[in-house]
């Protein structure tokens, strides 16, 4: 990547800038930085004959997990429901440049966009920090909020929110349950099982249970830091809600209902409603009380975080047991709210198949390449498996902490995969048209008073 391009990518801030501090996905450009690795780094991967030698598999596991992790992103961007809808704004958005269309009637469309990258991290005054230090053990369980509009008003979006507090019910922190949250614990969960997977091949049975427990504290000082909480919101939801303990299993469950919530689509949230038998899991009586409110307002605006909610609240006990009865715990889940993993499914490819027709027609030529892709990983991904078929998918290069030969950032393939039809993408082209995009709706937003 040109160094020009670089230096402005960096500027921008992240919507997971927190947390993916090692590398970062760019929602705004599909723009993928492995922050932390150099081209001497990434030689390791050549070297996967010796990974059952401790050294080696560290470094391996630095190198591997950390792109499949920003590769999650990319793929739940891309290749889900909430992925094509993102990239269908995006792309909308972008066409109503005056670059394009010069058409003052449809720059709404570049205002809707920013509302949306608005809401898939809420702002700041949605997450409260306590001044209490990172105690162990917490408490947690989740609340019911309601969203702020652009006036200031209160509008009647139900959110869900985590509050963490200590045993002597001191604040931790508050925070909503957004679409980053899920995100993140997709992601997570992906980094998390193939970390276990590598670690697994140590040889030498002291380093095995040395990497292990390395690899315990590493998740727990993720999972307990009060600033990260919008990032563990979800897997803490669903490890309270079983009463599991074992950080694997949780992640197992978290895996197969972020799959789901991203692959939910519209007509999957009316039927929610529709049926209106969601209150039987909280047994709630009276549709006048505000519990029932807040989620049926939630599910109106097709909240993932208020149906991710309401999936944890309806797992049977000791779903996290086994794989077995986390995929039956999430099927009788879904029955609770009048669904199955069939229909989940169809409405999914329905809805998918609708948005990329409409994007592959676009005048924006990495959003149409990109649409292609989209529609391909989808097709190879089964939302009941907990892990993404990496070496499978087609993929882009990276952009590493280095320079090549030519004095730009180095670029490079994660994974090898001679069918990949992103091996070739020109990420320099693409990046620079789509932060053509990407000024413009921050451009015209600012107009918008």
């Amino acid at each position: 990547m040109l160094k020009q391009n670089y230096e402005e990518l960096k500027k921008r801030k992240k919507i997971l800038s927190a947390v993916d501090v090692l590398g970062s996905f760019d929602f705004l450009t599909y723009t993928i930085s492995l922050d932390s690795l150099n081209l001497n780094d990434i030689k390791i991967l050549l070297d996967v004959k010796n990974i059952g030698q401790s050294e080696i598999n560290y470094k391996y596991r630095k190198v591997f997990c950390l792109a499949v992790h920003e590769y999650t992103h990319f793929v739940d961007a891309s290749s889900t429901i909430w992925g094509i809808n993102h990239l269908y704004l995006m792309n909308e958005a972008y066409l109503s440049s005056d670059s394009y269309k010069r058409d003052p009637e449809q720059f709404y469309k570049a205002k809707e966009f920013h509302t949306h990258i608005t809401k898939i991290k809420y702002p700041k005054y949605y997450n409260i920090i306590g001044k209490v230090e990172n105690p162990f053990p917490w408490g947690a369980n989740p609340t019911m909020g309601l969203l702020f509009g652009a006036d200031g008003k209160l509008t009647d979006e139900g959110i869900v929110f985590m509050r963490f507090y200590t045993t002597s019910k001191a604040e931790i922190a508050r925070t909503p349950i957004s679409a980053v949250s899920i995100l993140e614990a997709s992601a997570m969960a992906n980094e998390i099982f193939a970390k276990v997977s590598f670690v697994n091949m140590i040889n030498a049975k002291e380093d095995l249970i040395l990497a292990n427990k390395d690899l315990h504290n590493e998740v727990m000082s993720f999972l307990y830091n009060k600033e990260l909480t919008e990032y563990s919101a979800c897997v803490h939801m669903l490890a309270n809600q079983q009463q599991c303990k074992d950080v694997l299993q949780a992640f197992y469950l978290v895996s197969l209902l972020t799959r789901i919530v991203l692959n939910t689509t519209e007509s999957v949230f009316n039927k929610i409603l529709e049926l209106n038998i969601f209150k039987e899991i909280f047994q709630i009586k009276d549709e006048e009380s505000t519990h029932y409110i807040r989620i049926k307002q939630g599910l109106i605006y097709k909240n993932m975080g208020m149906l991710y909610y309401l999936l944890v609240s309806g797992l049977p006990k000791n779903s996290y047991l086994t794989p077995d009865l986390a995929i039956k715990g999430v099927s009788i889940s879904l029955s609770k709210l009048g669904l199955d993993i069939d229909f989940i499914k169809e409405s999914a490819l329905k809805e998918f198949n609708k948005k990329c027709d409409e994007i592959e027609t676009t005048q924006i030529t990495p959003l149409k390449k990109l649409s292609i892709i989209a529609r391909k990983n989808f097709n190879m991904i089964d939302i009941q498996k907990i892990s993404l078929p990496f070496d499978k998918l087609h993929l882009p290069r990276v952009i590493l902490n280095d320079f090549d030969e030519d004095d730009n950032i180095a670029e490079a393939l994660m994974f090898p995969n001679e069918d990949n039809l992103l091996k070739d993408f020109n990420i320099d082209e693409s990046y620079s048209e789509l932060a053509k995009g990407v000024e413009w709706v921050y451009r015209f937003s600012e107009s918008c008073v």
